[in-house]
């Protein structure tokens, strides 16, 4: 089980002001991967989030949830605080969601890529990252949770390479040449393609006809 104690103390310092400690108990004194000081962090968090609706609140109880899975209800919880977080603003809870649906989990959540799709969009608007902003780009390139669109994969590629980004960089230059070529032309099957077999190339694997 991933301990999060570190990440805790790590991440945020937001919930640094002492707090009393709520008068209700969190019945989690016999889970072994809650551990004191977990608890004690869940019970700072908690008591940000019910006195200002903090959203790195609510992402640290969507932690709490997700990781140390306290009660039966605990994915209920964590889809509940994260939601809350992501919509305002908190990047970090938008990704997790997509993570989430993206892979599935288990019999609870299948995976979703439409679902996906608008939770990594989500974070993208919160925290547009080169990484965040090409995850998204192949995602338009291919139609994976959403209708292709090439020019919108280019934008995403073009502001990560704004930023220094090398591989926003490399991808937006090998989608651009894909654009222009007249012998691909608006065939975006074909567009991806080309974007995907430069991208095996550039990791090495070499093709037959090479």
């Amino acid at each position: 089980m991933l301990d999060l104690t570190e990440c805790y103390e790590r991440e945020f310092e937001c919930c640094s002001r002492p707090f009393e400690q709520p008068e209700f108990p969190l019945s989690v004194v016999e889970n072994k991967n809650v551990s004191k000081t977990a608890r004690t962090q869940f019970y700072r968090f908690q008591r940000e989030f019910l006195r200002e609706q903090n959203p790195a609140a609510a992402y640290g109880l969507g932690l709490f949830y997700r990781y140390r899975r306290p009660c039966g209800e605990w994915l209920l919880r964590t889809l509940e605080y994260w939601t809350f977080a992501a919509m305002m603003g908190e990047w970090r809870a938008a990704f997790f969601l997509y993570q989430m649906f993206h892979c599935g989990e288990g019999e609870q959540i299948p995976e979703d890529p439409e679902r996906a799709f608008q939770w990594l969009l989500k974070c993208y608007e919160s925290n547009p990252a080169p990484n965040i902003g090409n995850l998204l780009a192949r995602r338009y390139l291919s139609g994976n949770g959403t209708e292709r669109d090439a020019r919108k994969a280019q934008a995403c590629y073009l502001r990560g390479a704004e930023q220094g980004d090398v591989w926003s960089l490399h991808e937006l230059k090998t989608l651009t040449e894909a654009l222009d070529d007249a012998s691909i032309g608006l065939d975006l099957d074909a567009v991806e393609a080309h974007c995907r077999r430069e991208l095996f190339r550039s990791c090495g694997v070499k093709f037959r006809d090479e």
